[in-house]
Order: C-alpha cells, then sequence, then structure tokens
C-alpha cells in the first residue's frame, strides 16, 4: 500500500479503492463488451474486457498470458459468453511481420475475431493523461480484474541514476 515513487495512477487507484469501485462487477449480458489490447511480442500479452454502461466503464475482466500465439487469444475469446463490440488493438498490429507477410489483425481476423479496430501511434504520456481522465468513471471487478488493478498501481516512471530524475 505504500507509495511507489513516479507511479502514474497512484492516486486514481486509491481514490477508486476508498470510492469502492474495486469490487464485484456484474457483466451485462445485453451489453457489448469492448476489448483494449496489448500485444507482447517479447513480454505478456493483456486484453481488458470492458463494458459502458451509462457513464460508467466496468472492467469485467483482464486476460493477461506470456509465450502464447495468436489462436490461443481467439480461443480465449470465442470461450467466453460475451457479446462483443469492438476490439482495439495498439497501432503496431498493423504492421506486417516478417514469417507470415499478414499483419496482426489480418491473422485475427482469420481466426475469426471480427469488429477489430486498428488504433494509430500515439504519445504514452498523452495515453497515461487520457487513461487519468476517464479513471474516476472506472469500475473494476476485484476478482476478475484485480490483476489489472495491480499491474496499474505499479506502472511507473523509469528512474535515471545519471540524472537523478525520472525518464520520459
Amino acid at each position: 500500500e505504500a507509495a511507489i515513487p513516479g507511479a502514474f495512477y497512484d492516486r486514481q487507484i486509491e481514490t477508486a479503492r476508498a470510492e469502492g469501485r474495486i469490487r464485484k462487477v456484474l457483466w451485462e449480458p445485453a451489453i457489448p463488451v469492448d476489448t483494449y489490447w496489448d500485444l507482447g511480442f517479447t513480454d505478456s500479452t493483456a486484453i481488458i474486457f470492458a463494458q459502458q454502461v451509462g457513464r460508467e466503464l466496468h472492467i469485467i475482466e483482464y486476460l493477461e498470458c506470456s509465450g502464447q500465439d495468436l489462436a490461443y487469444y481467439a480461443k480465449e475469446l470465442q470461450d467466453r459468453r460475451y457479446l462483443y463490440g469492438t476490439h482495439h488493438l495498439p497501432h503496431d498490429a498493423a504492421q506486417t511481420e516478417l514469417g507470415t507477410g499478414k499483419s496482426l489483425d489480418e491473422q485475427l481476423r482469420a481466426l475469426g475475431v471480427r469488429n477489430i479496430k486498428v488504433l494509430g501511434p500515439s504519445d504514452v504520456m498523452h495515453g497515461i493523461n487520457q487513461a487519468r481522465l476517464i479513471f474516476p468513471r472506472v469500475f473494476f471487478d476485484a476478482e476478475q480484474a484485480g490483476r489489472l488493478v495491480d499491474v496499474l498501481a505499479v506502472y511507473r516512471a523509469e528512474w535515471d541514476e545519471d540524472k537523478a530524475a525520472f525518464k520520459a
């Protein structure tokens, strides 16, 4: 629970805890579930499952794995009973791979994943600031998205020993 120097979302997570927004969040079967992906090439791939319920954003589930191929993630999506909205992929999903000659979004489409939106490139700090703006409306399922809360709580800037300051 101690403050982590350079943590981007420490106040937001603390406020969410204090306001009871990290708790059981019920899945609403009639409301589409959007996914937000962070595709890991040298580390974990993460998928956030979210529903827009009125003005609230309900994070109903979080999936994080390492060393799995795209077929694994496509099957994970299919195994869930969700009515899917849009699958948001990072900009690098549109890059063609040397081995297949296809982009990751093309490969996912071939595996049956529909309604994919590849986001444009963005500045990391811009994304962090955008996330901070929506945090007051976000509710996290404590069990199914608890790992995401833990990851966000420790997401921080890297310390530069030589400059005695956080790196950009």
